[in-house]
């Protein structure tokens, strides 16, 4: 059973109602509403599209003057990606959903990425996506980004993720107050009091880059690194995780403890 919203609304709220548009249809095996309250509610194998964006869930209960929805076991296909959780609420106009806001068990899955976080908001028309709460951010082959709360801009194409955040890869790990980072993570930068550990050198920075495809890291500012028994202070510090090859630029000082001395 398939309802146009702006027919549900006129029906229901016995109001009169535009008919630009496709509009927002809902379909499942059972559909009830209340014209006294204007609550619809949908059980069984629920779908609701604005043409553009489509909701799946077992259960939808939708306030028709309120004019936002509350969807149970769901996910919701968008351009940004699909996204999946345990509650899904959304708002909408006669014809387009406006704003989705999901928590219990979500995430969000590009092509790029995968994240989970405890709530994920998506504005669609705009093109917006934030996350908060154990931000937990995958892409492969090896990077995976922790925070507390991530934003993103499909017109930017760029990802913020607020901490503080840790970036994971399998040869080691860099720590800062937040990062910034191109569409799936294959170049992020980490600013504010890095600390970096990467196979067997350890530093820190005011900045870091870490560049997934080419295998490199690359410390900026006040940057100090230590391997070993050797330890140095430059301006900038290239490390090449696959080759352990490390290239130091601004050089201000550089001591090499001497074998069997106490640290």
């Amino acid at each position: 059973m398939k309802w146009h919203a702006g027919f549900l609304l006129a029906v229901l709220l016995l109001t009169p109602v535009p008919t630009l548009g496709a509009g927002v249809q809902i379909s499942a095996t059972r559909i009830e509403g209340d014209g006294k309250t204007g609550v619809l509610v949908a059980r069984g194998n629920v779908r609701v599209s604005d043409g553009l964006i489509v909701l799946e869930g077992g259960q939808l209960v939708a306030d028709l003057r309120a004019r936002q929805a509350l969807l149970t076991g769901g996910t919701v296909q968008s351009r940004e990606g699909l996204l999946e959780a345990s509650r899904i609420q959304f708002t909408f106009t006669g014809f387009r959903i406006t704003r989705i806001l999901a928590w219990q068990s979500a995430s969000f899955q590009t092509r790029r990425a995968v994240v989970f976080a405890q709530t994920v908001e998506v504005w669609p028309r705009e093109g917006r996506l934030t996350a908060s709460g154990d931000v937990r951010v995958f892409t492969p082959p090896d990077v995976v980004a922790f925070g507390s709360r991530l934003t993103y801009s499909r017109a930017l194409r760029r990802v913020l993720l607020e901490g503080p955040v840790r970036v994971q890869t399998g040869q080691g790990a860099v720590r800062g107050g937040s990062l910034e980072a191109l569409e799936g993570l294959e170049e992020i930068t980490v600013h504010g009091n890095v600390q970096l550990d990467y196979l067997d050198v350890i530093g820190r920075a005011e900045a870091a880059r870490v560049l997934a495809r080419e295998q490199k890291a690359v410390l900026v500012g006040g940057v100090f690194v230590q391997r070993g028994r050797e330890a140095l202070w430059a301006d900038r510090v290239t490390i090449f995780y696959s080759t352990r090859r490390v290239v130091a630029e601004g050089v201000r000082r550089m001591v090499v403890e001497e074998e069997g001395r106490a640290r």
